[in-house]
């Protein structure tokens, strides 16, 4: 007897109408309505995990009790008074039809409201901004979660496992058994705008870690009392385009994306070594949009400078105040 066996049985939804069966033994669950079976694991002493198709479902057992990853609780049932074939339930007009609606449902409708861990493939995520978030333990529904710096650029082993949280928030496994966890890829709600982590591609060009600076990028230490520069880095592609530069330096600074404008490599520009105030630049000061980073002349660990035009610090609704687009185009180009 091992410590899964009281899983052996009928299980109800809270309806209380029979949803599955399991089988510790064989390791399968075995859904009521039409037959399907999902591949049972275990983790730990009260964590379960059903493999149906593609996709990955965790719940937690408690004396009888499944509590699922989306708040859907299975009880077992009594074989003596539940232990009716699907093809003879009660016939009642909402049974007919929940079966009716099941019975030609797709696997992953079975479990009803299921968001799941989706299976992936082992790889390493690559940091973009310098912060991460994760979730300790096997389990990634549970709320408890903890933020901390890690240097931008530096990667970490994954075994390729999503889960799909709240507000479509997503977060993958780490391959660590010392130190198991979930780290969010992207998702609302941390206070750190666009994607903090990027899947890192077999064969892809390594990616260069610029430097940038706030609008306002001269601040005072309130400790020290000392002038300092407020600088940001993010990683971005060689051949990444400037509208893909435009699109992080507005996320990271809430600025607006059509009023920014790329300043080339310094030892590129014809103002250099002379005096040239900023509003008497010419166009041959900036980069186009459609050259990417390499062919602009950028390389890894360069200062990437840029002027934002209609900025006004003493304004809350001033031209440059950030907008939404730059966050989808950075959700796509990391995908």
């Amino acid at each position: 007897m091992t410590i899964w066996d009281p899983l052996n049985g009928r299980w109800h939804a809270e309806d209380g109408e029979p949803t599955a069966n399991i089988d510790v033994r064989k390791r399968e669950v075995k859904f009521i309505r039409d037959g399907t079976v999902g591949s049972l694991h275990f983790k730990g002493e009260d964590q379960v995990w059903l493999e149906l198709g593609k996709y990955t479902y965790a719940a937690r057992h408690e004396s009888g009790i499944l509590r699922w990853d989306n708040g859907e609780v299975w009880t077992l049932g009594r074989e003596a008074t539940r232990a009716v074939p699907a093809a003879t339930m009660p016939t009642s007009k909402s049974t007919a039809k929940n079966a009716s609606k099941y019975a030609t449902a797709p696997p992953r409708a079975l479990a009803k409201f299921f968001t799941g861990i989706q299976a992936g493939e082992p790889g390493e995520y690559r940091v973009l901004q310098g912060v991460v978030f994760k979730k300790p333990g096997a389990d990634p529904t549970t709320d408890k979660g903890i933020r901390k710096v890690q240097a931008v650029g530096s990667t970490m082993r994954t075994t390729g496992n999503i889960f799909t949280g709240k507000n479509e928030s997503e977060w993958v496994e780490l391959d660590s058994p010392d130190t198991p966890g979930w780290v969010l890829v992207q998702g609302p709600g941390v206070g750190m705008p666009g994607p903090l982590l990027q899947k890192v591609e077999p064969n892809q060009e390594a990616p260069f870690i610029m430097r940038t600076t706030s609008p306002k990028a001269i601040i005072k230490d309130p400790d020290t009392d000392e002038q300092t520069l407020r600088e940001r880095k993010f990683v971005i592609q060689p051949s990444a385009s400037m509208t893909e530069v435009k699109a992080w330096l507005s996320l990271l600074f809430k600025l607006n994306v059509s009023k920014l404008r790329i300043l080339k490599p310094e030892d590129q520009r014809p103002s250099t070594g002379n005096f040239v105030v900023w509003h008497n630049r010419g166009d041959d000061e900036f980069v186009p949009d459609s050259w990417s980073v390499k062919e602009a002349g950028f390389r890894d660990g360069d200062l990437m400078e840029y002027t934002c035009f209609g900025f006004d610090d003493s304004s809350d609704s001033d031209d440059c105040a950030g907008i939404s687009s730059p966050t989808r185009l950075l959700k796509q180009s990391t995908v």
